[in-house]
């Protein structure tokens, strides 16, 4: 195919060159048509490869745009099930803080703290039940119920007798004048 080309390129040198009266022979003619045949094919393989890579470099960039919205829509489903599980996250918190104080202002309806004053130490009595324990109730957590603001008269180890308020954690020898 190649030679064909050559060949029939040779011919149109030869009629080009008789038109324009130039003395060519058939050697140098064919050597001329083989140089613009050479040429011409190595432009046209040229231009094929410049459209292979633009078409390449099209559709890499397509695919790396097509990979970018992935990412970038991966990135914003992530983004949004964070957003939710964080106002979930909140909501559940606050609601529990919510039931906690809801729950310790109910316990200090329920329970009552008294001072006993031969251990020297403090019990809950359950009004529904009038159940007592020694330990603070857990549903008042870090709180804790008052106690009675009343004074207490006492006897130390010496049988000497004081004035407490569990309330107020006074302590003093004369009698109080509330008493």
């Amino acid at each position: 195919e190649l030679l064909k080309e050559i060949r029939r390129q040779g011919k149109e040198v030869m009629m080009a060159a008789e038109k324009r009266q130039l003395p060519v022979e058939v050697v140098e003619a064919e050597e001329i048509a083989r140089e613009e045949v050479l040429v011409k094919r190595m432009n046209e393989e040229r231009r094929k490869v410049r459209e292979d890579m633009q078409r390449a470099e099209e559709e890499y960039q397509a695919e790396k745009a097509r990979e970018e919205a992935e990412r970038r829509k991966k990135a914003e489903a992530q983004m949004e099930r964070t957003k939710v599980y964080s106002a979930t996250l909140i909501q559940s918190i606050y609601r529990s803080m919510v039931a906690r104080k809801e729950l310790r202002h109910l316990a200090y309806d329920v329970y009552r703290k008294h001072f006993d004053p031969k251990s020297g130490a403090y019990y809950y009595e359950d009004r529904r039940t009038g159940a007592t324990q020694w330990l603070k109730p857990p549903s008042l957590g870090g709180y804790d119920v008052d106690a009675k603001d009343e004074w207490m008269q006492i006897t130390d180890i010496e049988d000497r007798v004081y004035y407490f308020n569990p309330k107020t954690m006074q302590m003093q020898w004369d009698k109080p004048e509330e008493v």
